[in-house]
């Protein structure tokens, strides 16, 4: 029997993929479907990162950087949904924003993490 016709077998009986299949590694294998990209980053961002994994708060570097790129992947598609009601509906008006931050809890000056929101001015 070939490989193709039975790979689940052929790892099994070559002793040589399966020391390879049992070495561990050091990516997050939780990540299929993935591709490989260099990328440079400020010295400050790579050493935050490498943190996080060193405390637990990230599998791996990959991991920490692809959700990081989901996040604002997410974040591109609210603006691109808020962009389209815009569009559609026009620029909400002083009083839109006021009920909303009545409703919501919100401070017309700030957001939730203290930073000016972008509707005001600095």
């Amino acid at each position: 029997m070939s490989q193709a016709e039975h790979p689940n077998e052929w790892e099994y009986k070559n002793p040589a993929c399966l020391r390879l299949v049992s070495q561990p590694t050091r990516y997050d294998n939780s990540m299929t479907n993935s591709g490989k990209i260099a990328v440079s980053l400020p010295a400050t961002q790579i050493d935050a990162v490498k943190q996080a994994v060193r405390d637990g708060r990230a599998a791996s570097v990959s991991s920490y950087v692809s959700e990081a790129l989901a996040r604002r992947q997410q974040e591109d598609t609210l603006a691109d949904l808020v962009a389209l009601w815009i569009a559609e509906d026009g620029t909400p008006s002083a009083a839109d924003y006021a009920w909303a931050d009545a409703v919501l809890g919100g401070s017309p000056d700030t957001r939730d993490d203290g930073r000016r929101s972008r509707r005001t001015k600095a």
